[in-house]
């Protein structure tokens, strides 16, 4: 069964995809508010392009579930209500496809990851080794795309781990 664990943000979509409890490939999608030319890029552009390439990775890996972080209720940014509109609009695209999807709280996949609370640098040091050397090898660093991966590969797991 192929599964799907997702952390979704504006700057770094993470995603990894597993086939029966193995990494079998993962990614970064990346939008950023500003063009190079300085150019603002509308939210409604960013969510439209998120969502559209994780449906496509649904579909062409034939994902079975997917599994989401829910919503930091306790965050009060310029962002958090533009998240919350990106949030349900995959939510919503994904549930066009009829596939179980489940919500797993932000404070459940921290003491799934480490036993306890978790900053980001905590959610990248709890990675087991390979997959902390596969995410490496592609390139992400920290400010790049690595805690957002980590958070994906946590959100995947916590799903099977806990519910299967």
């Amino acid at each position: 069964m192929t599964k799907i664990g997702i952390d979704q943000s504006f700057k770094n979509t993470a995603y990894c995809l597993f086939e029966n409890d193995v990494l079998i490939d993962f990614g970064v999608i990346k939008t950023v508010g500003k063009s190079k030319d300085g150019l603002e890029t509308d939210y409604a552009d960013r969510i439209s392009r998120i969502t559209e390439e994780i449906v496509g990775i649904i579909n062409k890996n034939k994902v079975e579930e997917v599994s989401f972080e829910g919503l930091s209720m306790a965050k009060n940014s310029t962002t958090a209500r533009p998240l919350g509109g990106l949030y349900f609009h995959m939510i919503i695209e994904i549930r066009k496809l009829c596939i179980p999807i489940s919500i797993i709280p932000p404070k459940s996949v921290k003491a799934f990851a480490v036993k306890g609370t978790a900053k980001k640098i905590d959610m990248i040091a709890a990675l087991p080794e390979d997959i902390y050397e596969k995410f490496s090898k592609k390139g992400y660093k920290k400010t790049t795309g690595l805690a957002d991966l980590a958070d994906a590969y946590f959100i995947g797991k916590f799903r099977r781990t806990k519910w299967n």
